[in-house]
């Protein structure tokens, strides 16, 4: 396999897929290549299956869906971005992570999400978490859902996510058929953001779940209320009783924070829980009595409801601003329901991610706000350029690529920049080479 890759790379390529290279310097920062061999370490053949999965991650930065898309891949660099002389097929791949615990998945998000903490990709002080169901093609026999503009229940696949509200990146995510409901997954999903996040020297405060009505259940507040990491958050239930409630109180019993704006919080129970005390915030939106608009939120603890309401809450929305952006990595469709291949595959998008987001925050504005369609057509499918080999280096030749100008200097001087990081330039799956870009 190394001997074809060297010779590939002596008979030089050309191509518009060398803008997948620029995510190599991301993925020797969060040190991909570990985690992926010490998720294949008792794999039959973990010298191949860690670069199977580096090609997975890479499929989800093209935004790749398909095979004849991954067939039109080939002769333009793709598989030597991932140490590979050819493309692994779909069937190998599922071969591959059939034999991959679940649990095994999850330990590498754990591992990843520690790694994307010390590089400061979370706050960790307001988690926003969301169902996100997505059409299955699956042959199964599964529960059907409503989802989307769909006229009539389809089978999905669940995908359970939490994200940092305040840097809008994913933390982990949990995957399930469609019978799973969100009080089942919640506990698993908040189980994993709590191994990556929570330090007893580092949290002063409880972190903030912010979630949607969907997520107001006595069960789930009974676990917020005995946590001691996380307070639980959600609106209420559009139900006239809980609105009633506001309704009927005095106007001494809200402040009065700007004109138009009112707040207050009075103790909430359900009704065969007297002993677990909650807080009903109430907004009320008006000038006159005639005018007021009422809407309450359930919080599991006696938070300062105008912060909660003003600042913590509209930062949910966030998830799905996040959804929109890069469920093109690979949470748009989903096939096989085998939860092994779909965690495996959700969980290498998950990777490339990470890598996108940094090489987005380096590249600045409009860059950093483009979705993940827009960054493969225009940077991974768009450069075009050269791969040669010279000594012990790499060398991608990008021409009149204008859109790097930016840090067309750190670039061409990338080993050194990364040395001073600390980190070994050395691309370990692509056989010790270093990087060089250059410009023409």
């Amino acid at each position: 396999m190394e001997s074809n890759v060297r010779q590939l790379l002596a008979d030089k390529i050309s191509g518009t897929l060398t803008g997948q290279f620029l995510l190599i310097p991301e993925f020797l920062r969060l040190g991909v290549h570990d985690l992926l061999q010490g998720l294949f370490n008792k794999s039959r053949n973990a010298y191949l299956s860690t670069r199977l999965g580096l090609q997975l991650i890479n499929e989800s930065a093209l935004c790749v869906n398909g095979i004849r898309k991954a067939r039109s891949l080939s002769q333009k660099g793709f598989e030597i971005a991932n140490g590979l002389p050819y493309i692994v097929s779909d069937v190998d791949v599922y071969r591959t992570f059939e034999s991959i615990p679940v649990e095994k998945i999850i330990e590498l998000q754990i591992a990843f999400g520690k790694i994307r903490r010390a590089a400061g990709h979370y706050k960790g002080q307001t988690i926003a978490i969301d169902p996100h169901r997505i059409i299955s093609r699956s042959k199964r026999q599964m529960e059907r859902k409503k989802v989307h503009n769909e006229p009539q229940p389809v089978k999905t696949s669940q995908l359970f996510f939490a994200i940092d509200a305040e840097t809008k990146n994913a933390i982990c995510f949990t995957q399930s058929t469609s019978s799973m409901t969100v009080t089942k997954a919640m506990p698993n999903l908040l189980k994993t953001t709590r191994e990556i996040l929570y330090d007893h020297n580092e949290v002063e405060n409880k972190m903030l779940i912010l979630a949607d009505s969907e997520h107001f259940t006595k069960e789930n507040y009974f676990n917020a209320k005995n946590s001691n990491w996380y307070d639980l958050l959600t609106p209420m239930p559009a139900q006239k009783y809980y609105k009633k409630m506001l309704k009927e109180l005095p106007d001494e019993s809200f402040t009065q924070n700007w004109p138009g704006y009112a707040t207050t919080t009075i103790p909430f129970y359900f009704k065969d829980n007297k002993s677990q005390q909650l807080y009903y915030f109430g907004q009320r939106e008006g000038l006159k009595r005639s005018e007021y608009d009422f809407s309450g939120f359930l919080c599991s603890a006696d938070r300062n409801e105008v912060e909660a309401l003003t600042m913590n809450f509209p930062d949910r929305w966030h998830i799905e601003e996040f959804f929109k952006k890069y469920q093109d990595l690979g949470w748009r469709k989903a096939g096989t329901q085998n939860l092994n291949i779909r965690y495996g595959k959700a969980t290498m998008a998950l990777i490339a991610q990470a890598g996108l987001f940094q090489l987005q925050k380096r590249l600045g504005e409009p860059f950093a706000n483009w979705d993940a369609q827009h960054m493969a057509d225009s940077f991974f499918r768009g450069l075009d350029g050269d791969i040669r080999v010279k000594g012990d280096e790499l060398i991608i030749t990008y021409y009149n690529a204008q859109a790097l100008s930016k840090i067309k200097e750190e670039l061409e001087n990338v080993s050194a920049v990364l040395e001073g990081e600390g980190i070994d330039p050395r691309i370990p799956w692509l056989y010790d080479y270093k990087l060089r870009f250059r410009f023409r």
